[in-house]
């Protein structure tokens, strides 16, 4: 029994080396990947995807793409605005050169017009405005409070720097308020100097100032009215009619307290003296 055992053992031993050959160990063992299969579109397919595909879906789970998108898209709006605004400026550009090549003489010949108007405008007002000053100050520096001449070559540079004054303020447009004064205090000192050789332009600006009265409302100019009349009615042609006509003027001056209130002292006075004169001439 014993020998029947090892002879089949001996028989069998080459077929377990052989075998033990030919298999590779287990650390050496490699598994075949899986490869699952994959479904290739066709090209109608592949189409379609790629148009529907928009491009808020490139970056799906970015929390910032909208905020990129809104700011592209402010950009571009600002682009054109840009661009709006350099067409307009290219344009003015042209204009510009053009009218430096053919009408830049004409046009610097206007503005030193208009530059020189202004000027002279603003010269005239200030030496109007300064002379009629003087002349003031000499006016009230040659007679008392009573309008009694003290000086009367004083008064001549009253007349002299007034007269001055309205020739400067005779050349400007618009408003006239210190003209006006200006011929006031000229037809006052006209009446004050009393000389015959005034008595025209005296009594020709007493009656503008009678007429401008409706409008400027200065009870000075009436109380300068009636002292031309009172100083030169003699010369007119109608004497009576013009003392009367100053009469009136004032009583309807001293009547009115709201008007005569500063000067009622004076016009009070003036209407005594062409009282006086009336008498004289039996009116």
């Amino acid at each position: 029994m014993r020998k029947r055992i090892a002879l089949a053992f001996f028989c069998a031993a080459p077929l377990w080396a052989a075998q033990s050959s030919n298999t590779p160990p287990a650390s050496q063992t490699r598994l075949a990947p899986t490869v699952q299969p994959v479904a290739t579109p066709t090209a109608g397919e592949d189409i379609r995807a790629t148009a529907a595909k928009k491009p808020e879906d490139e970056y799906p789970d970015d929390p910032l793409s909208p905020r990129f998108r809104q700011l592209e898209n402010e950009w571009r709006r600002l682009d054109r605005y840009l661009l709006f605004i350099t067409g307009i400026l290219s344009c003015l550009a042209i204009i510009i050169g053009v009218a430096t090549v053919f009408g830049w003489g004409q046009i610097k010949r206007a503005i030193a017009e208009e530059v020189k108007k202004g000027l002279n405008d603003i010269h005239s007002e200030l030496s109007g405005r300064i002379l009629g000053a003087e002349g003031v100050v000499f006016g009230l520096m040659a007679r008392d409070h009573e309008d009694v001449v003290l000086h009367p070559k004083l008064l001549e540079r009253a007349i002299k720097r007034t007269h001055e004054s309205r020739e400067a303020l005779e050349r400007l447009k618009g408003d006239q308020k210190y003209l006006w004064r200006t011929k006031n205090n000229l037809a006052y000192y006209y009446a004050l100097k009393g000389d015959p050789i005034d008595a025209k332009e005296a009594l020709k600006l007493a009656d503008a100032i009678r007429d401008h009265y409706a409008s400027s409302r200065n009870p000075h100019s009436l109380d300068t009215y009636a002292r031309v009349m009172l100083a030169f009615h003699e010369l007119s042609p109608n004497p009576k009619e013009r003392l009367k006509d100053a009469a009136m003027v004032l009583d309807s001056l001293i009547n009115n307290p709201q008007e005569a209130l500063e000067m009622h002292q004076t016009a009070t006075r003036t209407r005594k003296l062409i009282g006086d004169a009336m008498a004289k001439l039996g009116i």
